[in-house]
């Protein structure tokens, strides 16, 4: 997705939704995973994950000093998905 900043710049976000495809181990290893390399990131892409709803607040706290996005799915009555 694209996004037009003031004086014309435009900012990539650029991400991923898991749905329930991660345990709340494998998501949080993942954000911390993340975490690393996020200050390599040029300042033009904003970074954003979709973590399963029951990985959402670890993800977050891994992610608290970064400039990850982190949103919410809904559930569903599915094992996987």
């Amino acid at each position: 997705m694209e996004q037009t900043l003031e004086g014309g710049r435009v900012a990539y976000w650029v991400g991923t939704s898991w749905k329930m495809n991660k345990t709340l181990a494998e998501a949080t290893d993942f954000a911390r995973a993340l975490a690393r390399f996020v200050p390599g990131f040029d300042d033009r892409i904003q970074p954003f994950v979709i973590p399963p709803f029951t990985a959402v607040r670890e993800v977050k706290k891994a992610l608290a000093s970064r400039r990850v996005k982190v949103g919410a799915q809904n559930m569903h009555w599915a094992d996987a998905g």
